[in-house]
């Protein structure tokens, strides 16, 4: 089934928010489910592969998730916000499998030490802004030196846009936590980064809480 909605056209339920679509889902309208599948995969699976580092991994999860979804649609609530319910979800399933294998903090303690985990470009937290080469690879090296969660904290804020509100659900950490985070990542960042950088990323919002 999710083959065929990768290649529908779901196209009359863009006037639509995404509470009415889902509402619509939960009826069992599959244009509706067809139109919340093609709207948020792709930023679903850049999230999934930031965060299991293993792009066919990333791709099971999410089509699990809607396979479930669909199947207990009849035993789904409505929502408000239909992407912190989707990025809670899609995260915690890939946490629910990390532990079955292992338990999350042996999990975490592994990416502290894995380059590979949690991973972001300078592209992507500078959304549509240019820089050199050479200060896209200071910032890249600069991350690397956040934590994993601090990591994750800055990618949810800057590149999908998400509140403090919407970060402290999907992530499950408090409110003040999910900004704590983000504080002394960008701390973090001001003192690493040169400043020549660290004024360039200030004066685009980058920088600031």
């Amino acid at each position: 089934m999710l083959k065929s909605i990768q290649s529908g056209d779901a196209s009359d339920f863009e006037t639509l928010n995404d509470s009415e679509a889902w509402e619509a889902f939960l009826n069992g309208d599959c244009d509706a489910f067809q139109y919340l599948f093609r709207t948020y995969y792709d930023d679903l699976y850049h999230y999934a592969v930031k965060f299991s580092g293993e792009p066919a991994v990333a791709e099971d999860h999410i089509q699990r998730l809607f396979l479930k979804l669909w199947r207990r649609r009849d035993q789904l609530d409505k929502v408000e916000g239909v992407k912190t319910y989707l990025w809670t979800a899609l995260r915690r399933s890939i946490i629910d499998t990390l532990r079955r294998k292992k338990t999350e903090e042996k999990y975490l303690n592994k990416l502290k030490d894995n380059r590979d985990g949690m991973q972001f470009t300078a592209e992507e937290l500078i959304i549509r802004h240019e820089m050199d080469t050479m200060q896209s690879r200071e910032l890249k090296e600069a991350m690397h030196q956040l934590t994993p969660k601090e990591r994750e904290v800055l990618y949810l804020k800057f590149y999908e846009g998400m509140s403090y509100e919407e970060i402290e659900q999907i992530m499950s950490v408090s409110y003040q936590a999910s900004r704590n985070y983000v504080y002394r990542a960008l701390q973090s960042l001001k003192a690493i980064l040169s400043s020549e950088l660290a004024f360039g990323l200030l004066f685009m919002g980058l920088l600031s809480v």
